[in-house]
């Protein structure tokens, strides 16, 4: 059987996070997935924000692009994050 194809994408995934007072943290996140609205989708699943997805990705993300963090993993439809320049986690 054949695989689908997948197309790669990173950008920026600010968190902000509660530690005493507010504390931004500096995460990006790398996807891939089957075509923008999967993607879109993933975003959607992980933040429950259910708009904008599309632009932001359009707009501010690198479509065509792994990454330099993401050296060494396997290219599989799912989504990682990765916190204060660390290692990327799957979370999806």
């Amino acid at each position: 059987m054949k695989s689908k194809k997948t197309i790669i994408m990173n950008g920026r995934w600010s968190t902000t996070q509660r530690v005493g007072s507010k504390q931004q943290t500096q995460s990006h996140i790398y996807i891939c997935a089957y075509n923008i609205s999967d993607a879109c989708r993933m975003c959607e699943k992980l933040t429950g924000r259910q708009s904008g997805w599309r632009n932001e990705i359009k707009n501010y993300f690198s479509i065509g692009s792994w990454g330099n963090t993401m050296d060494g993993i396997k290219q599989e439809h799912g989504a990682w994050v990765s916190e204060n320049y660390g290692k990327p986690e799957r979370v999806l």
